[in-house]
């Protein structure tokens, strides 16, 4: 799915591509929202290696802005960020876009069940905790993907 360019009013998002990578996840585009630098390479560095399009924000603040002008065919967000939460993000998202399906995948240290259950309830089609490997990441958003592809053939 393509996306179309930022608004040069909107903040900055750096858009990680790399032709080198593998297609079988069809170019699909991630945007992640993290305020932990070390957790957003790291997430962009696998996110590539399996054939994503990534970009990444550092708040919920400057996340709302994207979500709302370029067409993402995923969401990994942080729950805890200075500004706006995540579950804050998500909530205004859904109610501003509630007919456009975007998988949400919820990433944070909160790992009680109501944590999760908060997560699911602000609108998260699901809630990884950190530390989370690379392995259950993707195919998670794999199958967030998968569920997204069979919605829209419908």
């Amino acid at each position: 799915m393509s996306s179309q360019p930022p608004d040069p009013a909107q903040p900055a998002a750096l858009e990680v591509q790399d032709s080198n990578v593998p297609t079988h996840q069809s170019r699909a585009h991630v945007l992640v929202v993290d305020d932990d630098a070390d957790i957003r390479l790291w997430l962009k560095t696998r996110l590539k290696q399996a054939g994503y399009r990534v970009t990444l924000v550092e708040s919920g603040d400057a996340a709302l802005p994207l979500l709302l002008n370029v067409c993402f065919d995923a969401l990994l967000i942080d729950v805890l960020m200075p500004g706006s939460s995540g579950h804050e993000v998500v909530r205004a998202w859904r109610t501003l876009q509630p007919d456009f399906s975007l998988p949400v995948l919820f990433l944070s240290s909160k790992a009680s069940k109501q944590d999760i259950a908060a997560g699911i309830e602000a609108g998260g089609d699901d809630y990884l905790t950190k530390p989370v490997s690379v392995e259950v990441l993707l195919a998670k958003l794999q199958a967030a993907l998968r569920v997204r592809r069979q919605l829209r053939r419908r």
